[in-house]
């Protein structure tokens, strides 16, 4: 239900620091992009673990968040862990 309460609060960011992250995010897939299929492909399937074994916690924030039914937040989840897995 609805209660107007505030979830969360952070400042707007600039965007000195934005293209900051931007550009150590593109650092970071470029160290992903060369560890191989092998290295790619384990790290992929240690975050649907991650995901898998928060399932729960993630639901339930997701249906906090966007006001969608637990029972939806949870299936979003199963399916994109099986998804994840397909891929890798």
């Amino acid at each position: 239900a609805y209660t107007g309460e505030t979830l969360c609060r952070r400042p707007a960011q600039g965007y000195a620091e934005f293209a900051q992250e931007l550009a150590a995010l593109k650092v970071r897939q470029q160290v992903f992009a060369r560890l191989g299929v092998t290295g790619r492909t384990a790290l992929l399937q240690a975050f649907a673990e991650r995901l898998a074994q928060n399932k729960e916690r993630l639901a339930e924030m997701v249906c906090e968040e966007v006001g969608r039914c637990l029972h939806e937040c949870r299936a979003e989840l199963d399916k994109s862990v099986e998804l994840i897995r397909y891929y890798v």
